[in-house]
């Protein structure tokens, strides 16, 4: 899997713009280590492909995108919405909070053998303070509670 790109959001509406379209080909993307996501008070795109190993993809159970990290985001998975945590917004008057922690289930049938293409829009507005490392993991594996995954 590659490094992710991170763009801003720069639309009104929530939806997915067009990854392979001029949306997500602007100067202002860029390729960032997962360590530098840094969503404190601000807004934008995270996207990478995910390749699913054929064996995960046949087992017999479900999957889930584990989010763990000081924001909200709203999750996509190959174009279509998977799910909210908290409502992501362009300032802190139109975001609601999410969870630290998170998981999204995944329909398998949203998921291809080879590469898939997640995109997450996040936002943290609602952070006081700027950490070091906001984003603790985000990762595709067998769905189970947030709480068992990073309590445990």
């Amino acid at each position: 899997n590659d490094d992710p790109t991170v763009c801003p959001w720069a639309r009104a509406a929530a939806e997915l713009p067009s990854i392979t379209g001029s949306d997500f080909d602007d100067s202002k993307c860029r390729k960032v280590k997962p360590k530098d996501i840094n969503p404190h008070q601000t807004a934008f795109w995270i996207i990478w492909n995910e390749d699913i190993p054929e064996g995960l993809l046949q087992q017999n159970a479900p999957l889930g995108l584990f989010v763990s990290g000081k924001m909200a985001s709203r999750a996509y998975i190959n174009g279509s919405l998977i799910g909210n945590n908290g409502v992501p917004g362009s300032s802190k008057n139109n975001e609601t909070p999410g969870q630290m922690d998170t998981v999204f289930y995944i329909p398998k049938s949203l998921l291809k053998p080879d590469s898939n293409q997640v995109a997450l829009l996040v936002s943290g507005y609602h952070s006081f303070i700027e950490l070091r490392n906001p984003i603790h993991d985000i990762a595709i594996r067998p769905y189970a509670s947030p709480a068992k995954r990073y309590c445990a």
